[in-house]
């Protein structure tokens, strides 16, 4: 069933087309989409694909686009931001002045602010005080799969319950299935880590560290990502479900860009080389920054993810860092058991 408005979708990359696919295609509804590249609107609107930023893929008739993101502002009641992280805080000033209260903004794009460390709730948030309507969609869910139409999990998270049920309404297909929490600092904080460690996971492979190597980075950079989280005021179990480990699982093999960037700098090639042979965003590497100054100004232990930007900046050779990691003080496995030693 189609809802009464367009649902809004801001941004037209690989993400931001597959879920207008998604709302459009699987679910019913009419969507209007904003490209920032005239080249791919004029593509989706002539030629009903993005051959720029997801090719392959036919796009519905249901989808409209836009080079105008007011328009999605002043005709949508749900509006899920998919652009990049470094221009949330535009994004979220421009539409500032023309969004109401009864509209809602679901962040869908995975990153901290650089500046200060921030989640992009928070940056929204700061930019309208006295706007609440704010949900994130986060999980494992590449791209080209949903935007293929199959079936997905993910998490939907908001402070508010009506929140939480009206965006569940809009994805209405069998496709899709979401579970919910009100924990919007955990979920955020789970979509952007994940991309660090799944570099991590990369840089083992490329150093051929092996299988056992490989699963022990994972699981202490999911440690990491709780720590950071439960820092932050997030749960730490939210860490273990979708928007966790679930979309760690996914980006740590070689269908992530994250993983692919990570393998070549175990392999040796430097970072400017493993950025122009990944040939698209590799959002854990500036996540990788943030978190080693915020970490260390709050006092928390993140060997992965130090080890991971030591790597990325040419700090210390891949090799060396990575075996530092088990010369490291043996301490016990949970925060919760250090009187045990």
């Amino acid at each position: 069933m189609s809802y009464k408005y367009p649902v809004g979708v801001l941004g037209a990359g690989a993400w931001g087309t597959a879920l207008a696919e998604h709302l459009a295609g699987a679910c019913g509804h009419n969507v209007l989409l904003w490209s920032y590249d005239k080249k791919a609107a004029a593509d989706i609107k002539k030629k009903r694909k993005n051959s720029i930023f997801l090719p392959g893929y036919p796009l519905s008739e249901k989808i409209d686009v836009t080079t105008t993101p007011e328009d999605v502002a002043k005709n949508c009641k749900v509006i899920l931001y998919a652009s990049p992280v470094p221009h949330c805080a535009e994004m979220a000033a421009m539409l500032a002045p023309i969004l109401k209260e009864d509209q809602t903004v679901v962040i869908s794009s995975k990153g901290f602010r650089e500046s200060d460390g921030a989640i992009l709730t928070d940056v929204w948030q700061g930019m309208m005080p006295h706007f609440h309507n704010l949900a994130v969609l986060s999980g494992p869910t590449f791209a080209h799969e949903v935007a293929g139409h199959k079936p997905a999990l993910a998490t939907l998270a908001a402070s508010r319950k009506e929140v939480l049920k009206e965006v569940d309404k809009l994805f209405n297909s069998s496709l899709m299935r979401l579970y919910f929490t009100h924990d919007l600092i955990g979920v955020q904080v789970g979509a952007a880590m994940k991309n660090v460690i799944a570099i991590g996971a990369g840089i083992s492979d490329g150093l051929g560290m092996g299988e056992n190597f490989k699963a022990g980075v994972l699981c202490r950079g999911i440690v990491e990502m709780m720590r950071y989280s439960h820092s932050l005021g997030g749960e730490r179990l939210t860490l273990s479900g979708l928007s966790g480990v679930g979309d760690l699982m996914l980006s740590s093999h070689e269908g992530s860009r994250n993983y692919r960037f990570g393998r070549y700098l175990g392999e040796g090639m430097t970072a400017k080389e493993a950025f122009e042979k990944v040939g698209s965003t590799v959002e854990g590497a500036n996540t990788a920054a943030i978190l080693t100054v915020q970490g260390a100004s709050k006092g928390i232990d993140m060997g992965v993810v130090m080890a991971v930007n030591g790597v990325i900046h040419g700090d210390i050779d891949a090799s060396r860092t990575f075996r530092l990691l088990l010369e490291r003080p043996r301490v016990v496995e949970f925060d919760i058991d250090e009187d045990l030693i």
